[in-house]
């Protein structure tokens, strides 16, 4: 209920203008209960973070166990991003607000631990696709800027312009271009040539 409380008012009026007794009041906590179980607003706010991320994590993961070869399962992911966005904007927009190097240092803790467990589990899997020859061999940095990054920039679009996405064909373009980027079968573009005097 806190944690509930805290999103919604925090995502009203941000962090620091928000106050532990608006919280109180839509949760019917006390302030002692507060400060007991987070310490403080910042502890709070660190804390609803990282429970939001774990939500995200634990279905992203789950979206892999059903696909039954490479492609699918980078759909998977793309349709799951999206879903997620769609059915949770609340949760999403604080994560997407939120800094994690402003987060307190317990829970840029427990972010990293969450952080450790979910990218050896995809670490994992993108492994396994590569020694398979499926995936294209990259660094870690890129596959998340090629699968994770186009999802991201949609989200924000849609939670701040409100609109109603026609999900099925944004599913289909961003999960068809995740696959032709990362894809081992599929031939990276040709690069643009280039313009002006070469060097001799």
């Amino acid at each position: 209920a806190v944690l509930r409380a805290a999103l919604e008012c925090f995502n009203a009026h941000g962090v620091e203008a928000c106050s532990i007794a608006a919280i109180c009041e839509r949760s019917q906590a006390s302030v002692g209960s507060i400060y007991h179980h987070f310490g403080s607003k910042e502890g709070l706010a660190g804390a609803l973070y990282c429970e939001g991320l774990r939500r995200f994590q634990r279905g992203y993961l789950a979206a892999l166990e059903g696909a039954a070869d490479a492609r699918q399962g980078i759909g998977a992911l793309v349709r799951y991003h999206l879903s997620w966005v769609v059915d949770n904007p609340d949760w999403a927009r604080y994560l997407l607000r939120t800094r994690t190097d402003a987060l307190q240092p317990q829970a840029r803790q427990a972010l990293a631990t969450l952080n450790e467990g979910f990218y050896a589990a995809m670490g994992a899997w993108f492994s396994a696709q590569v020694q398979a020859g499926a995936i294209r061999r990259l660094p870690r940095s890129v596959y998340v800027a090629l699968l994770v990054g186009p999802c991201q920039e949609w989200a924000r679009m849609v939670l701040r312009d409100g609109s109603n996405p026609h999900m099925d064909e944004v599913a289909d373009a961003l999960a068809d271009a995740a696959w032709r980027a990362l894809g081992a079968s599929t031939e990276p573009a040709a690069a643009a040539p280039r313009t002006g005097r070469s060097r001799p």
